[in-house]
């Protein structure tokens, strides 16, 4: 899933997630879509987040 906005002050936003990033996976859930995102958030307070940002596979850590 392609990230094409963030909100001000947000979560992401603190933490470096940028616009275009692709979420690949949210803790051990890979994400194909909206969809995958948001019921891996609805499940989780601290969890681990792989991007691809222009081929660099990279690992956030975020706890809500």
């Amino acid at each position: 899933m392609i990230i094409m906005r963030i909100d001000p002050g947000s979560v992401g936003e603190r933490m470096g997630i940028r616009i275009s990033d692709v979420v690949l996976k949210i803790g051990d859930k890979r994400i194909r879509n909206r969809n995958d995102f948001q019921d891996a958030l609805k499940t989780v307070k601290k969890f681990d987040m792989i991007i691809d940002r222009g081929g660099l596979i990279l690992q956030f850590y975020f706890g809500l």
